[in-house]
């Protein structure tokens, strides 16, 4: 089957959710971004420290989604805005262990990882439903942890 875009997928692994769909076509993406800390060993006689490995840090992917709701009725936008709520919400673990859900992003075969959705920023703006006030446009901005 042929796409006129790259078709893109955010699919819950763990706790509440399904998969969400969308048309991906960036205009930035930033990441996977790797940050490494290393501890500075100092050694008399020695005119600069060695460096040694000590941890990593996050590594993180940050993008915006665009929906549009043209052509697709009223709530549509509301509803997949909803839908990357779902993936935010921490579930039960056993006795009081709440954990973030996973999620598996996947664009084209540009992007293939496991994360965690650590932030999720809906800005609304355009055209609403003179009806109902619901609106057509949502651009979102998702900051991804990558699970290691």
């Amino acid at each position: 089957m042929g796409y006129g875009f790259t078709p893109g997928m955010l699919m819950a692994i763990d706790g509440g959710g399904g998969s969400l769909r969308f048309q991906w076509n960036p205009v930035e993406v930033e990441g996977p971004v790797y940050r490494m800390e290393y501890a500075a060993i100092k050694v008399l006689g020695r005119e600069a420290p060695f460096l040694e490995f000590a941890n990593g840090d996050i590594r993180h992917i940050r993008f915006d989604l665009e929906f549009s709701g043209q052509g697709r009725g009223v709530g549509w936008v509301r509803s997949q805005v909803s839908a990357l709520e779902q993936m935010c919400q921490p579930y039960q673990v056993g006795a009081g262990f709440r954990r973030p859900p996973r999620v598996k992003l996947i664009v084209g075969t540009f992007l293939r990882k496991t994360c965690v959705v650590a932030e999720m920023t809906p800005r609304y703006s355009g055209v609403y439903d003179p009806a109902t006030i619901e609106p057509y446009y949502c651009k979102v901005g998702l900051n991804l942890f990558e699970f290691v």
